[in-house]
């Protein structure tokens, strides 16, 4: 994506070496050849290998900024382990466990969420039992 990029940018900078203006014409140069040195050169080259060198203190955040920086779970391993955590632990054939309502837990019972659809209204609208 970024190497794509980078193509573009210099596609477009060294359009700007065929026109007649010689001002014009090293700025696009410049340009050209500084995005594409940046591009291959120091992002798939030199930061990489500086990475490599430092090591983890790279990813070293003082301890003070732990409050500032957000949560971020986009995998969803803190929600799995929430839920891994409310999960019945005896899934066995005499298991006596109740839901929220009181009702005995079964193998084959399924609960019905809080609203389901019943019907349809003659506006098209769904009946809902609750």
């Amino acid at each position: 994506m970024m190497a794509a990029a980078a193509l573009i940018m210099v596609g477009v900078f060294a359009g700007f070496t065929l026109t007649d203006d010689i001002i014009l014409k090293t700025v696009g140069f410049a340009l050209a050849v500084g995005v594409l040195l940046d591009a291959f050169l120091v992002r798939t080259l030199l930061v990489p290998a500086a990475m490599l060198i430092i090591g983890r203190r790279v990813w070293w955040m003082p301890p003070g900024m732990n409050g500032l920086v957000p949560t971020l779970d986009i995998e969803g391993e803190a929600l799995a382990t929430r839920l891994a955590s409310r999960a019945p632990t005896d899934q066995g054939f005499g298991d006596r466990r109740t839901d929220e309502r009181g009702h005995r837990a079964s193998q084959d019972h399924v609960r019905r969420p809080a609203c389901w659809p019943r019907g349809q209204l003659p506006d098209g609208s769904r009946k809902l039992s609750c």
